[in-house]
């Protein structure tokens, strides 16, 4: 009765019956209506899982004290750029599908620059500023 390592049909083993089996669960078209009408307007008791809204009196953009100059749109527009990927290829096809820091081969492969993409943005796609990291080293 096991799949995965977990209990199939738990609630039969515990001698509960099925959630969605029996006529409470068969309701009437009327019935779905009224219910459905009955939640118009009213908010969700648990408003946790909804991101709050920014303050509208928070500087942001070129307010801000973080700002930059608007560098990260430029990063982001050549991260997900087709030449930026070919770059990525092209690191991890270089180093032979192995992670040079901890000499692991295949998994899950990551590009990372040795000098900061941020720092010398001359060097972004040059390939002898990236070496091959498997996810853990990467993230280390």
């Amino acid at each position: 009765m096991s799949v995965g390592g977990k209990i199939e049909n738990f609630w039969w083993i515990r001698g509960i019956a099925h959630p969605c089996k029996g006529k409470h669960w068969k309701l009437s078209e009327e019935t779905k209506k009224k219910m459905s009408l009955s939640k118009i307007g009213k908010k969700p008791k648990n408003l946790s899982f909804i991101q709050k809204m920014p303050n509208k009196n928070f500087p942001t953009g070129s307010k801000h004290s973080n700002w930059k100059g608007g560098i990260s749109l430029e990063g982001q527009k050549l991260r997900s750029s087709p030449i930026y990927t070919l770059w990525r290829i092209n690191i991890i096809k270089r180093d032979d599908f192995t992670c040079l820091n901890c000499g692991k081969r295949g998994g899950l492969l990551e590009a990372n620059h040795i000098y900061s993409f941020a720092d010398y943005p001359q060097l972004r796609l040059d390939l002898n500023n990236g070496i091959t990291l498997c996810k853990k080293c990467h993230n280390f």
